[in-house]
């Protein structure tokens, strides 16, 4: 019989790794999941539904949102000056890391000659991510598939404008164009040489793992310096920890899904055990 209070892991698969965070009665467990992984990922989602029994609801991460025709519209929009290719605006050895990896991938460099360096390394990562067979949402629709049998309700933390990243973006100057372009390779990079096993230590809940592989990865990400991405950074933490704090208050059981990678760092969960909640670790964190 599965305790109500307690998850135990049983079989191959001992993920995803789960934390709990309780006041009184109200209990809400979160799910630490990866940005992407590779394609329908295998985990023990038997956990996963125990958590799910006599939840009210589950939170999906804050989302940044506008409409999907007028964000098309504006990123086809994003274009060089006449007379500039991609090449003139970026390093050559990042230029030439781009060729090697087009090569690669089987991808026609051709088909980013024309945009800035920011929109061609957003439209390259993603065609290398596909046809790399990553995904950002195998894990969540597995997760949703268990809560819709359970019958719960799902929203989000919060949800952003996504018009001012738009706009930022777009005033990026050549030197943050040059080093977008790169860190965008960098991260393409790693991703080859770590995705399988990010997966794997997720799906069994190896943490330790998945510190030692984040701990390697230490090149700076697009643009993680500008105002706008600290806003989004705080204004998200503020807001999760002001959704935990709702969700204690008004019900007994929730489930929360939030990015591995920032359960791992701890910032967040530092910041509820200052407000008095007790916070579970996974037993793989538990010292």
């Amino acid at each position: 019989m599965w305790s109500t209070t307690e998850v135990v892991v049983t079989g191959q698969y001992k993920g995803p790794a789960l934390w709990k965070v309780t006041k009184g009665d109200g209990v809400v467990w979160i799910i630490g999941v990866l940005s992407v992984t590779t394609a329908n990922p295998q985990f023990d989602q038997k956990r996963i539904d125990t958590i799910l029994t006599g939840a009210q609801t589950v939170y999906l991460p804050p989302e940044a949102k506008g409409r999907v025709g007028a964000m098309f519209q504006y990123l086809s929009s994003r274009r060089l000056k006449p007379g500039q290719t991609l090449r003139d605006v970026t390093a050559p050895e990042d230029y030439a890391r781009f060729l090697a990896l087009s090569s690669k991938y089987g991808i026609e460099p051709a088909r980013y000659a024309n945009d800035t360096a920011i929109w061609a390394a957003l439209r390259f990562r993603a065609a290398v991510s596909s046809i790399s067979g990553y995904t950002d949402s195998d894990v969540i629709n597995a997760i949703l598939k268990l809560a819709k049998r359970h019958k719960v309700k799902v929203e989000h933390i919060a949800t952003y404008k996504i018009s001012p990243l738009l706009k930022r973006i777009s005033r990026a100057t050549d030197a943050e164009g040059r080093h977008c372009f790169a860190t965008t390779l960098d991260g393409i990079e790693f991703d080859a040489r770590t995705m399988n096993r990010l997966t794997a230590d997720w799906a069994t809940g190896n943490l330790a793992g998945l510190k030692a592989v984040y701990a390697g990865n230490t090149a700076p990400q697009c643009m993680e310096d500008d105002d706008l991405a600290k806003d989004f950074r705080d204004r998200s933490g503020s807001d999760t920890v002001a959704m935990i704090e709702r969700a204690l208050g008004n019900t007994k059981r929730s489930v929360m899904i939030l990015p591995v990678s920032v359960l791992i760092k701890g910032d967040l969960l530092d910041r509820l055990r200052a407000k008095g909640y007790l916070v579970q670790l996974p037993v793989s964190l538990r010292q």
